[in-house]
């Protein structure tokens, strides 16, 4: 789980892995001696290995990679779509859609391949957008808030 937004041979780095996890998955098929290898393989380019079965890393990352993924490209598609004051922008819209500079060739297989997982994702994103938007139209500064104050804490859990 490492990379930027950036692709091809020029954007690589010698520690690009350092310290990133590698997830390894396994199923009851496969020999326990090829899943340490590529454990090993991981380990020896800094990566932190991690094993996981299949369910478990498409669900782990539709929830921290294949959903962030999705709503940067629905917040840069969506401005695209208004032409938005980019000369007003400040690091914050930067900073929330680097992501959908990603590489369409290698979203759009991610995406389809774990929408089972993402679909659901997005539908809760979809009812909270709502419930935010309904604390705006009520002028509710409390529950504005907490809802702040909660997406802070996570954030800086992070």
């Amino acid at each position: 789980m490492a990379g930027s937004e950036k692709g091809g041979a020029a954007e690589g780095r010698a520690d690009l892995l350092e310290g990133r996890p590698c997830i390894v998955t396994s199923t009851a098929r496969t020999d326990p001696e090829v899943a340490a290898a590529a454990g090993r393989l991981w380990s020896s380019l800094g990566g932190r290995v991690v094993h996981l079965s299949p369910e478990a890393h498409d669900a782990a990352v539709a929830e921290i990679s294949h959903l962030p993924h999705a709503v940067a490209s629905l917040v840069a598609a969506l401005l695209a779509g208004r032409h938005p004051r980019l000369d007003l922008a400040a690091g914050g819209l930067r900073d929330t859609t680097r992501v959908a500079a990603g590489d369409p060739s290698l979203w759009v297989p991610i995406l389809l391949e774990n929408a089972d997982q993402v679909g659901p994702l997005l539908g809760l994103l979809a009812d909270d957008a709502l419930a935010l938007r309904a604390l705006l139209e009520k002028g509710d500064r409390e529950g504005l808030r907490r809802h702040l104050e909660a997406a802070q804490r996570f954030r800086r859990s992070l």
